[in-house]
């Protein structure tokens, strides 16, 4: 008989303290003017990288050299970690950039292009409520 296996209860808490090490990566970057996040706000925070739960939103300028930096990035966070990112189940959303940029950047990055319009835990996001809920 086959035996079952549960998930390890506190692997979710260890893939939060390594994933935090993701977050240090793009501080640091950020500070060091390697990498340029997207400025919001009437202060001009800067934002590089959103997390919740198992899912991370990575947030940039759109620039070549944002999008070579972010692989490395990523490409550094595997090697040092230990973790394996599937580039292919990856999404690129390319807000107020250039069609050519994005389609330059998904074949970079390996990922599929989405647009700003999907779902999120089952809820849309970036979609127009009116048209929604008429």
């Amino acid at each position: 008989m086959a035996k079952c296996l549960r998930p390890d209860p506190i692997a979710h808490f260890i893939f939060l303290i390594v994933v935090e090490g993701l977050g240090g990566i793009m501080r640091s970057t950020i500070l060091k003017n390697i990498f340029q996040g997207y400025q919001v706000g009437r202060e001009y925070v800067v934002i590089s990288h959103l997390q919740y739960a198992d899912d991370t939103l990575l947030i940039r300028k759109n620039s070549d050299h944002n999008v070579m930096v972010l692989k490395s990035i990523l490409k550094c966070f595997e090697l040092s970690y230990r973790f394996k990112i599937n580039f292919h189940k990856s999404n690129f959303i390319g807000v107020k950039s250039k069609c050519h940029f994005a389609q330059k950047a998904v074949e970079k990055l390996c990922y599929e292009r989405r647009s700003i319009t999907f779902k999120f835990l089952g809820t849309p996001v970036g979609a127009n409520r009116k048209r929604l809920f008429t």
